[in-house]
């Protein structure tokens, strides 16, 4: 567990990015603590409109433990459905994980 700790930790720390997609799920919080070690990283929220998100909640949470700056931005599905042809010819990709995470991105 501690060379696991270590590895993730030394990956932030040398692929710092100004930013965190931060969902307010344990992967995205451990990450957003990490790299709040070494700098301030600007925290983003996406969520879709009409949509009871607890994930919004807790990355509410995280990033005011962190006093990290977040940004929250709330996406329509006419949004989602705007943006999700151009992000799939960019990725030219059909997998649906990284359709879902790129789409809340491009629309940043």
């Amino acid at each position: 567990m501690i060379q696991l700790r270590s590895l993730l930790e030394n990956s932030v720390k040398d692929n710092f990015a100004d930013c965190v997609l931060l969902s307010g799920g344990l992967d995205t919080s451990i990450l957003a603590l990490i790299a709040s070690k070494y700098g301030k990283p600007k925290a983003f929220t996406i969520f879709l409109k009409g949509y009871d998100s607890s994930d919004l909640r807790y990355a509410r949470k995280v990033a005011d433990s962190l006093k990290l700056d977040h940004f929250i931005r709330e996406l329509s599905v006419e949004d989602v459905l705007l943006d999700l042809s151009e992000v799939i010819r960019i990725l030219k990709s059909f997998d649906p994980m990284e359709i879902r995470n790129s789409v809340a991105i491009y629309d940043c």
